[in-house]
């Protein structure tokens, strides 16, 4: 079963199986690792949070291993969208991918501001 990710606005950008984030199209554009995201060239691109890949700067960011793509999915149709969340980080989605076929198109969510700094701990 997949997870979908998404962005600040509520729409789904991707989704993940195990360890690996595919675009909506079924493209493999990045990993996770202990709830970070990656580039598979081994790149941090951001942390996996609330269902939303995020710059958030508390986190440590280094760098992993690269490791080969694995084969690309069947995409899935575009599912519900839920409602908007903003935490006060950046989404940072689009920075994900093999740089093969460019990066992915940013979203068009405005700039986080932090609103809500107890949400983290509940």
């Amino acid at each position: 079963m997949a997870d979908f990710i998404y962005n600040q606005e509520g729409r789904a950008q991707g989704f993940r199986v195990g360890s690996v984030i595919y675009d909506l199209g079924g493209r493999a554009v990045g990993r996770v690792w202990a709830e970070r995201a990656y580039r598979f060239d081994g790149s941090y691109v951001g942390v996996l949070y609330k269902n939303m890949v995020v710059d958030k700067p508390i986190v440590s960011r280094r760098n992993l291993p690269p490791i080969s793509a694995p084969p690309n999915v069947a995409g899935v149709p575009d599912p519900d969208p839920r409602r908007p969340i903003n935490h006060g980080f950046d989404d940072v989605f689009h920075l994900l991918g093999d740089g093969s076929e460019g990066e992915l198109e940013p979203t068009s969510a405005p700039p986080a501001t932090r609103q809500d700094p107890w949400d983290d701990f509940f």
